[in-house]
């Protein structure tokens, strides 16, 4: 891979890695959408030469700055994601790769639609983001007013374009919600590793979680039952082990 190094986690990139190549992918589309100095691309052309497929009939990416990536062979288109609709036909790809992309758009609902547009019936989106609900954002938000991993903007800034920084931080359950509410059936949820800090917090923190939540459940039932019911299982992966600890989140849908 050369001197290509990750912008994003290296064991979040492995993950979804993982989970792409859990279907053999020959003769089918991969795009690497919004794909930095193409790091994943390089690993997923790594695994492709392994198993004797040529990787440029299968993978290709996109970035609003094609320039700085890295991947020898493989087509990088220059495509801006917060302009829709984006170059590309309908039913195109079987499969697409947003690594720690989602939390630089500006429209989230309207990316996760054009992805899925562009995707093949039966099709996979994988998409990841930072966790804004595990112990230590949560604390940070409290005491800080911002989510690891974000903070302030600068609201002066000529160049807005979504490879400025982080602008807008997502929760697992929205993100969920974005993805079924844009018609993906089979919408399951994946973390990466688990921070160590995050589990001394959990354990502190544990009683009051319990109380914390115990209220909201009692108070939210009498309003809106029949919504609970509806989010039980999301509810339930929102408060739950792998969402207080883990560092990112994946999130995969089906069209």
């Amino acid at each position: 891979m050369g001197k290509i190094v990750p912008w994003s986690g290296m064991m979040t990139n492995r993950k979804v890695i993982d989970l792409v190549t859990a279907e053999r992918l020959v003769g089918k589309r991969v795009l690497d959408i919004g794909a930095g100095n193409g790091y994943f691309s390089a690993i997923l052309k790594e695994h492709l030469e392994h198993q004797g497929w040529n990787p440029r009939e299968i993978l290709e990416a996109c970035d609003y700055s094609p320039d700085v990536y890295g991947v020898p062979d493989i087509r990088c288109k220059k495509v801006d994601l917060n302009r829709f609709p984006y170059p590309y036909e309908d039913d195109t790809f079987d499969c697409i790769c947003a690594i720690e992309v989602v939390e630089h758009i500006e429209n989230q609902f309207e990316f996760i639609r054009e992805c899925r547009r562009i995707l093949k019936p039966g099709g996979k989106l994988f998409v990841t983001t930072p966790n804004v609900l595990n112990i230590n954002s949560r604390l940070r938000y409290l005491f800080y007013g911002f989510p690891v991993l974000f903070g302030p903007l600068p609201m002066s800034l000529g160049d807005r374009q979504s490879t400025c920084g982080h602008v807008h931080p997502v929760s697992l359950y929205y993100l969920v919600y974005m993805m079924i509410t844009a018609s993906f059936q089979s919408v399951t949820s994946h973390f990466d590793r688990f921070k160590q800090s995050a589990r001394f917090w959990l354990l502190v923190l544990l009683p009051l979680l319990v109380l914390g939540r115990l209220h909201y459940h009692l108070n939210e039932i009498r309003h809106d039952s029949h919504i609970i019911a509806e989010n039980s299982s999301w509810l339930r992966t929102m408060n739950g082990f792998g969402i207080f600890l883990s560092r990112t989140i994946i999130i995969m849908g089906m069209k």
